[in-house]
């Protein structure tokens, strides 16, 4: 019996293990570095600035390519 609670023990605290590490990196996956904060930011310019396109804009264009075939 004592070994049987041992065990469950110690898959709890490697369960705990796993959901810290989980959360770990679900916390630094919201944060973007200062380069990535750049680079989102030039493309937003770039974007106001009509210099690249909406993904939905490039659906459009493939669907209507298609669509001419």
């Amino acid at each position: 019996m004592e070994n049987i609670n041992q065990e469950i023990l110690n898959k709890l605290n490697q369960i705990q293990i796993d959901i810290n590490i989980l959360k770990g990196d679900k916390d630094s996956n919201n944060v973007l570095t200062s380069e990535e904060e750049e680079e989102v930011d030039k493309a937003v310019g770039e974007y106001q600035r009509g210099e690249s396109i909406s993904l939905d804009e490039i659906k459009r264009e493939r669907e209507n390519a298609q669509l001419e075939i």
